[in-house]
């Protein structure tokens, strides 16, 4: 779900999406960007000027389940968020010098799991119980993050499921396991209700 304010074009997915893959080290602290940490990767990693390139054989998947959801129709706006991703992210991951790996690790990660975790769109859930859900499906506790609606007031949305991997050697990310955090953004407490946007 896009982050609340945003003024959204193109059709929403009706469907579980990807934000990112997004590197954390042994205490759950992001990876720095490259920019940022050059020193992350010991050979320099492909520029994000000549990912999209790579991403050719994948690019169906990523429009269906990589979408800026900004505008989730535009070509360009696709492309730039992955780009924005890469940078962000892939950069300083194990796939540095891999962008089609990055991603399509990625992408099948997403795959592995039942899209809709039993969960009716327009319906109310405590962040427990969508936990529990999510849990059973997956085989491991989510991070939930949910939003502030700035069209329903006082409404938590959930805006985010977050799950996380244990490090393994390249390539891919490992076997999923629970994450440190229970909810974040908004949420205070497993008792909040929270909306589960159409």
């Amino acid at each position: 779900m896009p982050r609340p304010g945003l003024n959204c074009q193109g059709s929403i997915p009706a469907l579980f999406t990807i934000h990112g893959l997004w590197p954390q080290d042994a205490n759950d602290r992001p990876i720095p960007p490259y920019q940022k940490n050059a020193s992350c990767n010991t050979n320099p990693p492909t520029p994000s000027s000549q990912i999209i390139t790579y991403l050719q054989p994948i690019e169906v998947d990523l429009e269906r389940l990589w979408p800026n959801l900004k505008n989730s129709s535009s070509k360009q706006q696709n492309q730039a968020f992955w780009r924005y991703e890469w940078e962000q992210h892939g950069m300083c991951s194990d796939y540095g010098q891999n962008p089609l790996g990055y991603f399509n690790s990625t992408l099948q990660l997403r795959k592995s799991f039942h899209p809709e975790f039993q969960l009716t769109p327009g319906t109310k859930y405590t962040v427990q119980r969508v936990s529990n859900e999510i849990r059973r499906q997956v085989g491991a506790k989510p991070e939930i993050a949910c939003s502030t609606s700035r069209v329903l007031r006082n409404t938590l949305l959930l805006w985010e499921v977050r799950l996380c991997y244990n490090k393994q050697t390249y390539p891919g990310p490992g076997s999923i396991q629970d994450c440190p955090k229970d909810f974040s953004g908004d949420c205070r407490n497993w008792s909040d209700n929270i909306l589960f946007p159409k």
